[in-house]
C-alpha cells in the first residue's frame, strides 16, 4: 500500500504502525511517544494520537492515563486464546478448501512448497515466516468465503506481534513435512485428512510458539 492509497494521515499512521509492530519492531512494554512518531512522518501529532487510539481499541497498544502509549504486553492466556480460535477457523477453512481447490491451485502450492524449503536451506527465516503465511493463506482463499479468511488474517497478525524468529530449524523442518502431508490430502481431496492435518500444525505451531515466549520473557509473560 502507497502513501497515496490511505485516506488520511491517521490511516497512515495506524496501517504503518501495525505493520511495523507485528514485524516485531517493538518490544512488549515498550512506551511510543507521540512527539517521535509524528516527527518521523513529518505530520502533527493529531492524527498519531488518533491512530494510536484505533490501535488501543484493537489491543495492539495500552493508554496509560498521564502516561502515554505502549506496546501491549502478551499474557500465555491470550496466546492460547488466540490459538484456539485459529485452530476452530484455520480447520474450518481448509476442510472447504479441499472440496474448492483447483489442479493449479495445488500446483501453486507445490511450488510455494518448494520456495519455502529454500528460504530454511539460506537460513532466512524472517523470509520463511512471510512465506509460510502465503502458503497458509493460498489454501484458505480456496475456502470461499471472505469472512473467513479475514478473520484468519487478523488472528495471524495478532499472533505474530512477538518474536517467531526465534523458532529453531528444526521445528521448521518438522512443520514443512506436515505441509508435504497437508498438499497430499489435498490432492486426494481428503477433506477429514487435510482438517485434522492442519489441527495438529495449529497446534504444534502454539507449542512451539509458547516455548519461544517463555525462553525470552520469562516470568514477564504472565499467566
Amino acid at each position: 500500500m502507497t502513501d497515496k492509497q490511505y485516506k488520511t494521515k491517521s490511516d497512515m499512521v495506524y496501517h504503518k504502525m501495525r505493520e511495523s509492530i507485528f514485524k516485531g519492531e517493538y518490544t512488549p512494554g515498550e512506551r511510543i511517544f507521540v512527539s517521535v512518531v509524528a516527527e518521523q512522518y513529518g505530520i502533527s501529532e493529531i492524527p498519531v494520537r488518533e491512530a494510536f487510539r484505533t490501535l488501543v481499541q484493537e489491543g495492539v497498544l495500552t493508554s496509560k492515563p498521564n502516561n502515554g502509549f505502549f506496546i501491549s504486553q502478551i499474557s500465555l492466556k491470550e496466546v492460547k486464546n488466540i490459538f484456539r480460535v485459529r485452530v476452530l477457523l484455520e480447520s474450518m477453512a481448509t476442510k472447504e478448501a479441499c472440496n474448492n481447490i483447483t489442479e493449479e491451485g495445488i500446483a501453486s502450492l507445490e511450488s510455494l512448497y518448494q520456495e519455502g524449503r529454500a528460504f530454511i536451506s539460506s537460513g532466512d527465516f524472517s523470509g520463511y515466516w512471510k512465506h509460510n503465511r502465503k502458503w497458509h493463506f493460498m489454501i484458505y482463499s480456496f475456502s470461499g468465503n471472505d469472512v473467513l479468511v479475514r478473520l484468519i488474517s487478523e488472528l495471524f497478525d495478532f499472533s505474530a506481534r512477538y518474536p517467531l524468529y526465534f523458532t529453531k530449524k528444526e521445528e521448521i523442518e518438522d512443520s514443512m513435512v506436515v505441509h508435504r502431508q497437508i498438499i497430499e490430502a489435498l490432492k486426494e481431496r481428503d477433506a477429514d485428512e487435510a482438517e485434522a492435518l492442519i489441527r495438529i500444525h495449529t497446534l504444534d505451531t502454539r507449542n512451539h510458539y509458547v516455548a519461544r515466549l517463555q525462553e525470552v520473557f520469562g516470568e514477564r509473560l504472565g499467566d
